[in-house]
């Protein structure tokens, strides 16, 4: 059996409205605040684009062979923060699919070089990014 890496799309999360009773707070915060953004004006990339990072994926990931043996399939998401100089940092998994394949997902984000960072008010900012991971076997 072939095992392939099928790259998804990388998803940003959307920011909650504001309540109605909340105060009006302004979208750049205190370079103080450590808290990242849910999105960011100019979103983070990777270096290359799209097409590079997903390249990236599958040459980086490795079906484990565990895994791969038990027929265990499925989309790990792993969420992590580009830092303001664009260091993959605070990565995890959000949502698993088995073990084996969490990990494998996590230590290829984990390994992955400088971002592009994510701009608000032309200045870098922290940006929360959540990223599919996609393990899938061929028949």
């Amino acid at each position: 059996m072939l095992a392939a890496l099928l790259f998804g799309q990388v998803d940003a999360p959307q920011a909650p409205p504001p309540s109605e009773d909340a105060e009006e707070t302004s979208p750049v915060r205190d370079e103080l605040d450590p808290r990242p953004f849910p999105l960011g004006e100019v979103l983070p990339s990777f270096p290359g684009g799209e097409k590079a990072l997903a390249a990236y994926m599958v040459k980086e990931v490795t079906y484990p062979k565990k895994a791969k043996k038990a027929g265990i399939e499925g989309k790990v998401i792993v969420g992590f923060v580009v830092d303001k100089d664009g260091a993959v940092t605070d990565a995890k998994v959000t949502r698993g699919v088995d073990p084996l394949l969490d990990a494998e997902a996590l230590r290829a984000v984990q390994a992955m070089p400088k971002w592009i960072p994510g701009t608000v008010n032309g200045k870098p900012v922290k940006v929360f990014f959540n990223l599919p991971v996609r393990f899938k076997l061929k028949d």
